[in-house]
């Protein structure tokens, strides 16, 4: 290899892969017995050393086996309570930070879990081609908030990478399919993979990419196709022999690798059968699991999960006034865009059958590492992409709505500046609530960052103002400066976790006792809001700010409507803090989520 390879990494939430640039060819880093990619699985053996991948699998403790942590990535435990998920592991309340999974006797943040998975491809890779991994353009799903983004930002920073971009994995894909082609099309990429859907459209114009619009859902991928074999499997074996594992981890997280393969084996065969021996935790029995599943069941059990996605795939068209046959191509992209029932279904409402010209669990990695050459190799490169903010980003008024900052759809990189003045006499904070999402409610968005903007000159109303900009770079990352209008002076910007603000607030809520009968109370807010930030001692009086008026606002004026895309906002939780019931009410399932004491966090080597 006569020159330094660039590197792209795809974490994915089942696998993950690394690609890397030799001269003019992209290859993937082989990792054992002909596979590219390596399972997305974490665990520690008994001396605490972190395994990755088939090493974690092959350990005997499933309740500390953890999986699919990618979709927990940049969540607190709340929301993690409301994915529709099984895990088989604990997750606990990490308060001030996000969410927080035991092992053993250590506790880890989902960044360094995905930092762990990261350093296994890492060092692969470096044993590969003879060259450190110091640098690489990382994936996302389009429809990670931008506190996801920054998360998995983190955890490549963990790992010991210079982050060069957070890059969407559709983008990606069609980076891979088009980068070496003089080609002029128009392309869908739809990416259905372990933990979510994604649905962008590309048009590609010799060597230059432009995404026209994208959408897609979160919470939905191979593990809820997963899943739905797994509660079927358990409602049929309590039926059939009378034992009720929905408790039993260990038979669980051999049910839930059973569900995984039979799935993958349905995708080329009509029928397969399953012979498995199971021990009863509880009951200290052991049985033969046996049981022949067709490819028909399984697609009974999971066409609504298809359904979503087409629905999907037309309503992105339908906004942008297309129809399929505005389309020169339908890439499909991700382990379970395999599964034929969904070339099946696509076809029969697309009136064409997808293209299979892509690796569909390889091109997402390759893209990402054709990335990170034209960003290492400027002078060279004759990549252009343009890629578009997929949910809107806004403060949250005074009314409980969203007042938006950058619309869905608008091209990044994107600048946008704000006057934000203050609405009482001296004060000298002002705090920025920041959502994102494509609800005009704020609750039913994402909370992902909130801005204090703090040691303001203490003036009558309104007098001080301060102009704050705020900067989305190429992969939706959020920044903001600030200064005071007036004197043109740096003004002091706090920017806090949704979870740390409100740790903020409980800590400074206790009230001061009068030391004298004449000390008269503090006047009472107005609101539950307001109250909340009047207690917040080191920023006196901070208040919901207005948004003033726009200025310098060229650089957003391709913003649209807000999308009415069906997203993860729509969820509905399946779980309860103690167990979830399978639609029959026969057998519960249980969440695996915990509050404990606070344990020590720990990154791995």
């Amino acid at each position: 290899m006569s020159s330094s390879p660039a590197f792209g990494i795809d974490l994915g939430t089942t696998n993950s892969a690394i690609a890397y640039t030799d001269q003019d060819q992209v290859r993937m880093v082989p990792m054992y017995e002909q596979e590219t990619s390596i399972p997305s699985l974490f665990t520690l053996d008994d001396q605490g050393k972190p395994l990755i991948g088939e090493e974690a699998r092959a350990q005997k403790n499933p309740a500390a086996l953890i999986s699919a942590s990618k979709r927990l990535i940049g969540r607190n435990f709340h929301r993690a309570e409301e994915l529709q998920q099984l895990f088989t592991y604990d997750i606990i309340d990490g308060g001030e930070q996000n969410a927080l999974i035991p092992i053993l006797d250590q506790v880890f943040t989902m960044e360094e879990i995905s930092a762990a998975i990261m350093k296994q491809l890492c060092a692969v890779a470096k044993e590969h081609t003879g060259h450190e991994v110091q640098e690489a353009v990382l994936t996302v799903p389009t429809y990670f908030d931008e506190q996801q983004r920054s998360a998995i930002k983190k955890a490549g920073e963990l790992a010991g990478i210079d982050v060069l971009r957070i890059l969407n994995e559709p983008t990606a894909a069609a980076l891979a399919y088009g980068k070496k082609k003089n080609i002029n099309k128009r392309i869908a990429v739809y990416d259905l993979g372990g933990g979510t859907f994604d649905l962008s459209v590309v048009e590609i114009k010799h060597g230059s990419f432009e995404v026209l619009a994208s959408g897609g859902n979160p919470q939905l991928g191979g593990v809820d196709f997963d899943d739905r074999l797994l509660l079927f499997f358990l409602e049929h074996i309590y039926e059939e022999y009378g034992y009720d594992l929905a408790f039993d981890k260990g038979a669980l997280h051999i049910l839930r690798k059973t569900a995984e393969d039979c799935k993958i084996k349905l995708s080329s065969a009509l029928a397969t059968n399953i012979s498995l021996p199971l021990y009863v935790e509880e009951e200290e029995e052991e049985f033969i699991f046996t049981y022949t599943l067709t490819r028909p069941h399984l697609e009974a059990l999971t066409i609504d999960l298809i359904q979503k996605t087409i629905e999907t795939t037309l309503l992105i068209l339908k906004e942008l006034s297309y129809t399929p046959k505005d389309l020169d191509e339908v890439l499909l992209v991700g382990g379970q865009s395999l599964m034929p029932r969904i070339h099946m279904e696509l076809q029969k409402n697309l009136g064409y059958a997808p293209s299979k010209n892509v690796h569909p669990k390889e091109v997402v990695a390759k893209g990402a590492a054709l990335m990170a050459k034209s960003l290492t190799q400027k002078e060279t490169s004759d990549l252009t992409l343009q890629d578009r903010l997929p949910l809107t980003i806004g403060v949250r008024k005074s009314d409980g709505m969203i007042a938006p900052l950058f619309q869905h759809g608008i091209l990044l990189p994107a600048k946008i500046q704000r006057t934000l003045p203050t609405v009482r006499d001296m004060q000298t904070s002002i705090v920025l609530h920041l959502y994102q999402g494509n609800s005009p409610l704020a609750h039913n968005n994402e909370s992902i960052q909130v801005f204090i903007f703090s040691n303001l000159r203490p003036t009558l109303k309104g007098q001080t103002k301060v102009e704050a900009i705020f900067t989305l770079n190429e992969g939706g990352l959020l920044s903001v400066q600030a200064r005071d209008k007036a004197t043109k002076k740096k003004v002091r910007i706090q920017a806090l976790s949704f979870a740390q603000f409100e740790a903020l607030k409980h800590a400074t809520s206790k009230e001061p006792t009068p030391t004298t009968k004449e000390e008269a109370p503090s006047p009472k807010p107005s609101n539950v809001v307001d109250q909340a930030l009047m207690i917040a001692q080191p920023f006196p009086n901070p208040i919901p700010a207005d948004i003033g008026p726009k200025e310098n606002t060229s650089t957003i004026a391709n913003e649209s409507a807000p999308s009415q895309i069906p997203n993860a906002d729509h969820r509905k939780p399946i779980q309860s803090k103690k167990k979830t019931t399978i639609p029959n009410g026969k057998t519960t399932i249980p969440n695996g989520k915990t509050t404990i004491p606070n344990g020590k966090t720990t990154i791995p080597n």
